[in-house]
Parts: structure tokens; C-alpha cells; sequence
């Protein structure tokens, strides 16, 4: 194995080859017994658990999944790597080729525990995708992987980073569970109110004005500073995601367009129906952003201002989502109206009724926002913090 000491800490630097094995263990997934198989959109971005999978025989299942994988074993998406799709499996299944089964060359060298943290690295998420091939759907191929270097301490201490990781995983766990309770209360709140006021009233009645953006021209980069103009993905599942971006110049930049805490915005127009109509509060937000055309700022009557997080539960149900697929126009991207948008059915509540739901949306909001921010970056900061 080729390597050199850091004298200073006793740190070894490895070839990630050295000390990761390709596994090739070919079946014929309709003899093996094998039940599950894993395919790459079972996978998450940044999420070491597989929560899905497809059953063997239950669908057509293409030649290239004959790669067998089993418990402790670590699944790597080796296309579009920018997807940083990394599992660890704790159950046997079967995935295609393009799926890269991975494990330690040898368990006294790197601890096949600490494997999948290794792979969480931005430094190797950076080097794999700085390596892949083609621009339609990007590749790489393991002997692309092989010669990235990193540094691993001894071997007791893995294993005392390693409980400190797990330890990490185990809180990012709970962050979920807080996620998804989050989401059942917001869904409950929204179906709740529909309920008790059956009578409804066109959402005109609730807003003054909806204020498109603009789309300049972009280099179609997402940057973390400087300006820039929203992607309609920034309008994300009940969260605003800054990070969703296209730099622009800032000769392009329209200052009445930029988005500000405290905003609601509703998506225009998205090639998927799901996307239309999605609606968000702005918590949080950096300077220099802007709105693009596909998306609206909304202008409440003042009867109803300050009731933005009730308005997004709202816009959830299932009265409102119906409304609004039903009026979609558009062949390959869908798109609504402001009129249209405007006609969607809302409870017709008082304005005092309103602001008791947008407290209990804001609080569940609020929960739900910090969860899904703390899980995606817990684990990653320690990751970084510990193998960097």
C-alpha cells in the first residue's frame, strides 16, 4: 500500500483504492433468492440510509442489475456524482453496475465502519466529481476513485471518531422523526381548518396584489453570495431555499424584485403539475436575491397581514391543490394564471380565525424548518471536522 506518515499527528495519507475494495459479486437476480434491489433513486442525496428499494420479480428489472451487495457493505451512485449518493446497506439486495459496491480492503487499516463517513467528505465528493465523464449523464468509474488520496488517523482513533459519528447519526435520526411529526401537524392544522369552515371565499379576497419577478440573463451557477435570481426550486416543500440560485451580473439585478424576510411566494409555472402552486414564507434570506418571472410575491389585505404561514397551510389542502390542477395550462411546462390563482377556493374564516391557525402553522413551521436544516448539516459539519 503506498502511503506516507504525517509525523506531526501520526495521520497516514492512502490511495482511496489501497484501502477500498470494488466488490463484483455477479447473480442472476432471477435464481439467487435474492428479494430486494436497490436502484439509484432509492438512494438520497446525503443520506447514509436506504428507506427504499423495489422487490425482485415485482416489475421489469433491466440486465444491468446483477451486482449483489450485503450488510455493512457501502453503495455509491457513480453517476452524476454531484448527487452525492452514498448508502450503507443493512440488508442483502441487488443494484445495476452503475452502482458501485464498496468495502475496506482491510478492516485494520479503515475501519469498514467509518467507509460511508469517508465518502461524506466534500473532499471526495469534490475529486469524484471533478473526475466524471460525459455531460448529459456524467460518469465516473472506480479506477477514477482509486487515486484520490485522504488522510486516516490510527486505528483507535477511527474508532473514537467513529462513536462520535454515530452518535451524530443517531441525533440526525431523531431530526427526521421531528420532520416528518412536523409535517403530519402541518397537514392536520391545514385539514383541520378546512373542515370547520366548509364555506369558502376566492383568495382575492385575501390578497391585494401578486408580484411577479424577472429572469436575467445567468451564467446558470449557483452562487452563496453576490447577486443572483431564484430558481422556482427555491420555492422548495413548505421552506424557502436560498441556495436554490443562477448567479447574474449585477447590471441585471432589480432591486424591487429582491426577496426579503417575511415574504410569500407561490411558484408560477414548473414542469412538474406538483410545482405549480407551491407556496413558501421567507424566514431567512441573504441579500442580492431575486425573484425570476416564474414565481410571485404575495400582497395581503390588511385584514389579513401577518397570516403568510397560515396561508401556506392552506394552500397545502386538498381543496386548493385540486383548484389549482384542474386550471394548469401549458404541454411540457404547466403554468396558472393570476386570475386563475386568485379564484382558488380558501376558508372563509374570520381574520381572527386566520391569525389563530398562522400561530399554530408559525410554530410548526418553525420546528419543521429547523429539523430539516439541522439533519442535512449536522452529520456533514462533523464528517468534514473529523476525516478532513
Amino acid at each position: 500500500m503506498r502511503s506516507r506518515t504525517r509525523a506531526k499527528d501520526g495521520w497516514t495519507r492512502v490511495r482511496f483504492g489501497d484501502v477500498v475494495r470494488l466488490v463484483r459479486d455477479r447473480v442472476d437476480p432471477d435464481t439467487s433468492g435474492i428479494e430486494r434491489y436497490v436502484a439509484g433513486e432509492h438512494m438520497d442525496t446525503d443520506d447514509l440510509r436506504i428507506r427504499r428499494w423495489g422487490e425482485v420479480g415485482n416489475g421489469y428489472l433491466g440486465p444491468a442489475f446483477h451486482m449483489r451487495f450485503r450488510p455493512g457493505h457501502v453503495l455509491y451512485g457513480s453517476r452524476r456524482t454531484y448527487l452525492r449518493k452514498v448508502a450503507l446497506a443493512d440488508f442483502e439486495g441487488i443494484c445495476a453496475n452503475t452502482t458501485f459496491v464498496l468495502e475496506s480492503a482491510d478492516p485494520l487499516v479503515l475501519l469498514p465502519e467509518l467507509l460511508p463517513y469517508v465518502m461524506q467528505t466534500e473532499a471526495f465528493h469534490d475529486h469524484s466529481i471533478k473526475q466524471s465523464k460525459g455531460s448529459v449523464n456524467p460518469y465516473v468509474n472506480f479506477s477514477d476513485l482509486a487515486w484520490h488520496e485522504l488522510d486516516l488517523p490510527p486505528i483507535e482513533e477511527q474508532r473514537s471518531r467513529l462513536r462520535v459519528l454515530h452518535q451524530a447519526s443517531m441525533h440526525a435520526e431523531n431530526l427526521r422523526a421531528l420532520t416528518a411529526a412536523s409535517r403530519c401537524l402541518l397537514s392536520a392544522l391545514s385539514k383541520d381548518f378546512e373542515e370547520r369552515h366548509r364555506e369558502t371565499m376566492p383568495l382575492a379576497h385575501m390578497v391585494t396584489k401578486l408580484e411577479p419577478g424577472s429572469s436575467p440573463p445567468s451564467n446558470g451557477l449557483a452562487v452563496p453570495a453576490g447577486p443572483a435570481v431564484l430558481k422556482v426550486s427555491a420555492v422548495g416543500d413548505w421552506v424557502f431555499r436560498q441556495d436554490e440560485n443562477k448567479s447574474i451580473s449585477c447590471e441585471y439585478f432589480d432591486a424591487t424584485a429582491e426577496v426579503r424576510v417575511g415574504d410569500i411566494l407561490f411558484t408560477r409555472a414548473n414542469a412538474d403539475v406538483t410545482g405549480v402552486g407551491r407556496s413558501c414564507v421567507v424566514v431567512s434570506c441573504r441579500p442580492d436575491l431575486m425573484l425570476s418571472d416564474k414565481t410571485w410575491r404575495v400582497h395581503l389585505a390588511p385584514q389579513f397581514e401577518g397570516c403568510g404561514h397560515a396561508l401556506v397551510a392552506v394552500s397545502k389542502g386538498s381543496r386548493f391543490r385540486a383548484h389549482v390542477e384542474q386550471v394548469l395550462a401549458g404541454t411540457d411546462a404547466k403554468n396558472i394564471s393570476q386570475q386563475r390563482l386568485l379564484s382558488a377556493p380558501v376558508p372563509k374564516a374570520t381574520p381572527g380565525e386566520w391569525e389563530a391557525l398562522n400561530r399554530n402553522a408559525a410554530t410548526a413551521l418553525a420546528a419543521y424548518h429547523a429539523a430539516t436544516t439541522r439533519s442535512s448539516n449536522r452529520v456533514m459539519s462533523l464528517v468534514n471536522g473529523y476525516l478532513l
